[in-house]
């Protein structure tokens, strides 16, 4: 591993039912990743969350697009990357892996989906899309009714965000630069105080029945989150998994509570193994 912040990579089972726009030209003026509950249900996924703007008299609408479970796939803080906290590759079946291959198969270049970028891939584009079933292994999936689910597909690239429509072009572009990493790739300067508190905490409690790989530390810091209804859940599994962060703040201790309720909460960090453990 790297102390630079890894970020998935966007080369390709979306459960909320589409929407009625079936086919045809569309803007997208908006699109980032976010966690999101699941249709009628408490449980919380990762989602790409694009905004297709028709045209004419066809209202703008939302659609999402799924990339799994939090605890292995994460929005980054502004919502353009997929940053992985766990050591688990993407579903090929899920929605969110299909429309990053329909992009691909349209034209879009490996170069722009390995970056893993959302923005100029999508923002500002202009694609034609239509409404397929969604495929397992082949088969469609089944939703409601005992119907097929749907998702939206790119047929077409029309244009890519910056470019004028060329008809018969191929749709390229050059992937953005990399950001610059500090530490383990967060900037920890913007890290504020509750958050890093909080986080040294949830991941002493994490630790504390025995050590917890680097890899592994997102997906047992998020149920401690979710339990204590923290709102911060998002930042709190990519601060947890920062490289940079656990080095900068292992073996420094936090107090929770107050008086008699006091307790002292501290991790200790490996670089060398990447392991976490309970502070002595």
């Amino acid at each position: 591993m790297t102390d630079t912040q890894k970020v998935a990579s966007l080369s390709y089972e979306d459960a909320v039912e589409g929407g009625l726009f079936d086919a045809g030209e569309v803007d997208i003026p908006s699109a980032k990743f976010v966690i999101k509950q699941l249709q009628n249900t408490d449980k919380e996924l990762t989602w790409l969350e694009v905004t297709f703007k028709p045209g004419g008299d066809v209202k703008e609408f939302t659609d999402y697009f799924l990339f799994g479970d939090p605890q292995s796939f994460v929005p980054s803080q502004d919502g353009r990357k997929l940053l992985p906290v766990a050591d688990k590759a993407l579903d090929a079946n899920s929605t969110g892996v299909q429309f990053m291959r329909s992009l691909r198969d349209a034209g879009v270049s490996k170069q722009l989906t390995d970056a893993g970028d959302i923005q100029p891939i999508l923002v500002g584009g202009r694609f034609k899309v239509i409404r397929v079933n969604q495929k397992k292994n082949g088969q469609d999936v089944m939703g409601k009714n005992n119907k097929p689910r749907t998702y939206l597909k790119v047929d077409k690239v029309i244009k890519l965000p910056g470019e004028q429509p060329a008809a018969g072009a191929k749709a390229t572009k050059p992937a953005a630069a990399a950001p610059k990493a500090s530490g383990g790739g967060l900037d920890l300067t913007s890290i504020s105080d509750e958050l890093r508190e909080k986080t040294i905490g949830y991941i002493a409690e994490a630790v504390s029945s025995g050590p917890v790989a680097r890899k592994a530390i997102a997906s047992k810091v998020f149920p401690i989150a979710m339990k204590a209804k923290d709102t911060d859940m998002k930042q709190v599994g990519l601060v947890a998994f920062d490289a940079g962060f656990l080095a900068a703040n292992s073996e420094q201790p936090i107090v929770r509570g107050e008086g008699d309720a006091a307790q002292m909460l501290a991790f200790v960090y490996n670089p060398a193994t990447e392991e976490i453990s309970k502070a002595a």
